[in-house]
């Protein structure tokens, strides 16, 4: 809880170092990450940012990014929610 506010992440990571530290750092800050799904043998999207001066690029591997259907969030969380944030990196 930051600011007096708490909320809860959900989303599909992979059960893999990137997908293990994802967790980890949101419970460690205080992240609702229960909800997170981790499907067995899929991995973890992930985005590298490279600069250069003023140049920039993002190489991505989507990995589990996009699988995330709108069926597998609960009518419970949404039903408790007071604001929802919805984002993707290919909208």
């Amino acid at each position: 809880m930051r600011l007096g506010v708490s909320f809860i992440f959900i989303g599909k990571c992979g059960e893999d170092l990137f997908g293990y530290f994802l967790l980890q750092e949101m419970h460690k800050n205080g992240v609702g990450a229960s909800p997170v799904i981790v499907p067995p043998g899929d991995a973890t999207g992930l985005s590298v940012i490279l600069t250069r001066g003023i140049h920039r690029g993002i190489l991505t591997y989507p990995g589990l990014i996009p699988a995330l259907k709108a069926g597998e969030i609960p009518d419970e969380l949404l039903s408790q929610a007071t604001h929802l944030y919805i984002a993707s990196h290919t909208l």
